[in-house]
């Protein structure tokens, strides 16, 4: 691994994490920021797109949920 794929790696599990701590704590606004940004910088991240949907709809914000999933 080179060391800018490492420096891409430590970003991406901390974007992760934090996403994860924030709706376990039911922050759902802050959660759909964190996987947002996930997403921008890591567009293939399926785990993101899944937990982004989940905060959507813990928000009753279905349609958009509906649209992340597709």
């Amino acid at each position: 691994m080179t060391y800018l794929e490492q420096g891409k790696i430590r970003p991406r599990r901390e974007l992760r994490d934090e996403a994860i701590a924030l709706a376990m704590q039911n922050r759902w606004e802050e959660a759909i920021e964190a996987n947002k940004s996930l997403i921008e910088s890591f567009p293939t991240d399926v785990d993101a797109y899944n937990r982004l949907g989940r905060a959507l709809m813990e928000l009753s914000r279905y349609s958009d949920a509906k649209e992340v999933y597709t």
